[in-house]
Order: C-alpha cells, then structure tokens, then sequence
C-alpha cells in the first residue's frame, strides 16, 4: 500500500510495544497488540482483513522463508549434535581449559569470534555448546546470554565474509560506491576500521566486564549473585530446564571432540564456498553429520530422522515471534516511521556530525523497528548523497549505518537475535534484553562519540 505520513502518530506502536514489554515482560502479547494497533490506525475499519493480509504477506516473503529454514535446519543439526553426545564431549575438552569463572565466559567469548560467519549459527552455537561449562561454574544464564549476543551481529559485521557483510557490500554496489580495486566488497573492507559499535562491544566492554574491569550492574548483577551464593542460574519466575534424557543413556556409544568440530567446520567451509549461503551450508553441513554419525553408528537411521524432526519442531515459536516481528516492521513502515524519523534528524545533518547522527538514528530505529537488513537498505541510499554532497567520508557514514543496524540487533528485546538467544540459553527474551542493555548502551555512546570525533577529524 502508497505510504502515508502520519507525523508523530506513527511513535504510537513503538511506545506502546516499548512499555508493553516492560510492564508484562514477555515478547509475543506487546508484538501482537502493538502491531494490530499499528494496522487499525492506517487501515481503521479494515483493519482486521489488513491484519490478516499483512501476517500471509510475511509468511510468504523469501526472506522469512529463508529465515525460518536457516534457524528450523540450524535446530535440527544442533539436536542431532546432541544426541550424540559429541557437544558433551566439547564442552568437557573446553571445561579442561575453562577452570575458573573468567576462563568459562572467556571461551564463550572466543567461540563466538571464531563463529563469525552467521549471527544465527554464532548464537545457536555457542548458547547451546557453553551452558553446560558456564553451568558448571554458577554463571547465570542472563550472564551467558550476555557473551554470546556481544559477539553475535557486533562480530559478524567486523568480518567481511559474514552474511551481513554480504548484504551490506550489495547495498554499496547498488549505490555506485566501490573500494580501491573497484568492487563493493572492498568498499565494505574499508567500513571496517569505522564500524565502531563492533569493535567496542566485542573488543572492548564484554572483555572488560569479564575480566570485572566493568562491574556488574542491575539485573545482570543481581541474578549473578544469586548464580554464585544460591546456586539459582535462571533469571527469577523461570524455573530451570530439565536436561534431555539422550545423555543419560549409558549404553550409547558417544561421540568424540572431532564429531562436534567436523560438522561445523563442514558448515564453515560449505557457506563460504556456497557464496556466504548459510542456507546452502547448513543443508549440506547436515548431510555430512547424517552420514557420518550413522556410519559410526553414534545414532540409527531412525534416531537422526526424529531428531531432525523434534530440532525443527521446538523452533515453531520462535517461528510464529519472527512473523509477528516483520509484520511489526510493515506496519510501521505503512505508518511512515523510517521517513518521519529521517525528516525530524536531517536539520541538524550537517558536516562533521552527520556520521554521529545516522548512527543514532539508524540505531534508534532499528531497535524500535527490530529491521536491521532492511532498514540498512533504506537508509543507505539516503546517507550516500548526503555525504557525496556535504563531503563526508561515504565509508564513515556507511559503517555509521551499519553499527546502526548491528546495535538495533543486539539490544532489541524483540528481535530475532534476542529470540534466538533466549532459545539457546533457556530464557526469556526480555530477561536477556533487560539484563545485557546497559552495555549494549554503552558501547553505543562510545561509538556515538567516536563518530563524531572522527567526522570531526575528516571534515576539518
């Protein structure tokens, strides 16, 4: 449907989703109303058949269905993984090393880095690989929760094999810009020494809160002194996830630290080589872990399909919040939010500070609007004539896009990363969200500042 300016009526949704989660501390119910209440304002007597239209046009998008694929196959092979016991195993090697309770989150740390090629495989991953050493040492799961998404999309756009990397560098080439060899890819390399956020969140604030330069505050600290004095490592009102019964099973053959790092490898190698296809990689990634644990006979022919099966199946809500999601974001864009949000900041678009400015905005919006990719691709066509006019840095006002964007993924309660997250490490999204956000925040103002230091710098 034609866009229509709403002016501020368009902040209506996003407020009430923002208090909303707050007050009921969940994700589906403020996603719903907030949404639906987005419709009846644009689409007032016909809102109901809107609504409806609105979940079917979601439902049918590539990118959902590409999305749903990418995180039901991710599940499967984690479930088959486990059934293996080979993640036992791994995390047994790891817990050799991870002795203490800085060495544990030291190496979920170091995991996700290794795991740059995907947010999606990076939080699956490591969530579900690291609680059983974090577990061990009394370290909560909100503190777990922490360290895997500071190293989810904040790392991924740090390295340009990475499928958001991927996606950015198209988003370049559409608007003519390209590196010094002439390609996009090596214009999205030259963003990297600006994408601030990344290399503040991953490199800087979680390392100095592990190593307890920064101390705890809030939430987080609250529910980590009672993970060490009381044993209680889920956050309050969530009662502990029982352990699946596959590992209790003492006649099972179990599977070695190699069978845990063949598939992901595999999984590396194939999305790499498949043109930074995660959906390509993990089909394939799947096939070889089929085959080689029924070869070695750590599961039956019957045990992989029912795995595959009940990994799928566990993701039917996450799959429900990520429809609901992008249909937030529709509805929002139906009501103008990205134009009204883009006119109200441009006035004071000017010069030196224009990079500190499209950060926070694109940072405010994409944590409103959970659209990281897609918002990233409205904004960037608008960011691009207006640094070629006001002779800023087109690389700097890029990469102030995308910390943007990475910021909004990391620190929105009801995201897909904040979903996934809550999935990996058996808590709720919002306690995640709750928990992690002044750090988040932290490393935004860092990068506010130094973007406007630097545009500073290059424009005087």
């Amino acid at each position: 449907m034609e866009t229509i300016s709403y002016g501020a009526i368009c902040l209506i949704p996003v407020a009430v989703i923002i208090v909303l989660a707050v007050i009921t501390k969940k994700t589906f119910e403020p996603l719903l109303i907030s949404t639906v209440l987005a419709v009846i304002i644009y689409a007032k007597g016909g809102f109901l058949s809107e609504f409806v239209g609105l979940l079917l046009k979601e439902m049918a998008d590539p990118t959902i269905g590409w999305v749903i694929l990418v995180c039901g196959l991710m599940s499967s092979m984690l479930f088959i993984l486990e059934k293996s016991n080979s993640a036992t195993s791994f995390a047994n090697l790891l817990g050799k090393f991870a002795i203490t309770r800085k060495r544990a989150l030291f190496s979920t740390w170091l995991l996700g880095i290794c795991l740059f090629i995907d947010d999606y495989l990076n939080v699956l991953t490591v969530g579900n690989t690291m609680k059983k050493v974090t577990d061990k040492h009394r370290i909560s799961r909100s503190m777990l929760a922490y360290s895997v998404g500071s190293t989810a999309a904040p790392i991924v756009i740090l390295i340009p094999i990475s499928t958001w990397a991927v996606f950015f560098s198209s988003l370049l080439e559409g608007e003519g810009v390209v590196g010094a060899d002439g390609t996009a890819f090596s214009a999205y390399v030259q963003c990297i020494p600006y994408l601030f956020y990344g290399w503040i969140c991953v490199f800087i604030v979680l390392p100095l809160v592990i190593a307890g330069a920064l101390p705890l505050v809030g939430p987080l600290k609250k529910q980590e002194l009672n993970a060490v004095n009381n044993g209680e490592l889920f956050p309050p009102g969530l009662d502990a996830v029982s352990e699946t019964d596959a590992n209790a099973e003492s006649n099972r053959k179990s599977g070695g630290v190699w069978d845990f790092v063949l598939p992901l490898l595999v999984l590396i190698a194939a999305t790499i080589l498949s043109g930074k296809d995660l959906l390509t990689g993990v089909i394939i990634a799947l096939v070889f872990t089929g085959v080689l644990y029924v070869v070695r006979k750590l599961v039956t022919l019957t045990e992989l399909i029912d795995q595959f099966w009940s990994g799928f199946s566990v993701m039917i809500q996450v799959f429900g919040l990520l429809v609901l999601a992008f249909s937030f974001k529709d509805a929002c864009a139906n009501l103008g939010f990205v134009e009204y949000v883009i006119d109200a900041v441009t006035p004071i678009m000017a010069g030196a500070w224009l990079p500190a400015v499209v950060f926070v905005a694109t940072a405010g919006m994409a944590f409103a609007m959970a659209n990281f990719w897609g918002l990233a691709a409205i904004v960037v066509p608008i960011v691009v004539p207006l640094s070629i006019a006001m002779d800023v840095n087109i690389f700097l006002s890029a990469a102030a896009v995308f910390s943007g964007a990475a910021f909004g993924s990391h620190a929105c309660f009801y995201a897909d990363a904040a979903i996934l997250i809550g999935k990996a490490t058996d808590i709720r999204p919002y306690d995640h969200a709750i928990t992690q956000l002044p750090y988040a925040l932290l490393s935004a103002v860092i990068a506010t500042v130094a973007y406007g230091v630097v545009g500073f710098m290059q424009v005087s």
